[in-house]
């Protein structure tokens, strides 16, 4: 299956200037957008948005129905509630969305998108109009970038790292893709040879 990327260019990111940044983006401005899926998680009785992404997604049964309509319903009732104001995110979601209808013209189907669950809800039809993206995307600054992909590694996605979206135990993450059957039989069976 082809693949490309929908967000923006690595080059955009690097040309935003810290007063492209609007109040959306200080962690301590108590705004929702920037801990959503702890809004779902305290309103599910969790202290810990991780442990109520790992009940609901991660370690659900795999026959049980796909958590994710749920998901993508909750985020558009949270995006209704406290609609996006960052102009960046709106950038971000204008350009997923311009991939989105160029593969849908080079006839590509099924199309799978991976993205923040916050986003999910912009890129499900009706759309904005193209000109409407294209306007937002219009005078975009951009810088020359060289990038290189960087091998998956636990330490760079832990949010201990640094990186935002970082998680706080990849390992154990790691552990449920590689442990097809009984992963917290497999988990523990692993932290009790550990102590022994």
């Amino acid at each position: 299956m082809p693949v490309r990327f929908c967000d923006l260019p690595a080059g955009a990111g690097l040309a935003r200037e810290p007063s492209d940044d609007s109040p959306d983006s200080d962690p301590d401005s108590g705004n929702l957008q920037q801990d959503p899926l702890g809004m779902l998680a305290a309103a599910a009785g969790y202290d810990d948005p991780e442990r109520w992404w790992d009940a609901v997604i991660e370690t659900r049964d795999p026959a049980a129905d796909s958590p994710f309509p749920a998901v993508i319903e909750a985020m558009a009732a949270l995006r209704e509630a406290m609609p996006p104001t960052d102009p960046w995110e709106h950038r971000r979601e204008a350009q997923m969305r311009t991939v989105l209808r160029k593969a849908i013209k080079d006839g590509a189907d099924p199309i799978a998108v991976v993205c923040g669950a916050w986003h999910a809800p912009a890129l499900l039809p009706p759309y904005p109009t193209a000109t409407a993206d294209r306007q937002l995307l219009t005078g975009l600054a951009k810088r020359k970038a060289t990038l290189t992909w960087v091998p998956w590694t636990h330490t760079r996605i832990a949010a201990a790292s640094g990186y935002g979206a970082g998680i706080t135990s990849p390992g154990w993450y790691h552990h449920l893709f590689t442990s097809a059957d009984r992963p917290v039989v497999r988990w523990l069976t692993a932290v009790a040879a550990t102590f022994a």
